[in-house]
């Protein structure tokens, strides 16, 4: 690992906002005690929500994607279908993690792309 890899400010940044969902807690544990029903929406909103400051961050709208769509998803199944909300929502939120991961993957690739046409040679991903 290089030098400025380890100490990239966006990576701190990343890393602190991340780390304000462990006040979460309190939430989820009153949630798991008075309603354990709502567990899946209660955490498909929070996990969903946690990844709108790296719109910002990073500056990708994938971000927005992942944030919208996992709450609209927790959302909606973990009320309509409350039932079977503890099979549902991490099925489908899954599939939106999956679609996250890919259009990050390619979002990376192209800058990557980008940055060798411009001239910059070598590129540690």
């Amino acid at each position: 690992m290089n030098f400025l890899a380890a100490h990239n400010p966006l990576s701190t940044v990343g890393g602190l906002v991340g780390g304000v969902q462990i006040f979460f807690a309190p939430i989820v544990i009153m949630v798991a005690y008075r309603q354990p029903e709502w567990m899946p929406f209660v955490i498909g909103v929070l996990a969903g929500a946690h990844f709108l400051p790296y719109v910002w961050i990073y500056g990708t709208k994938i971000y927005l994607f992942q944030t919208m769509t996992t709450v609209i998803v927790a959302s909606v199944i973990g009320i309509r279908f409350m039932d079977q909300a503890f099979h549902l929502v991490p099925f489908a939120l899954s599939i939106v993690y999956m679609i996250t991961a890919i259009l990050l993957i390619r979002k990376h690739r192209t800058m990557v792309r980008n940055k060798k046409e411009a001239g910059y040679g070598s590129i540690e991903a």
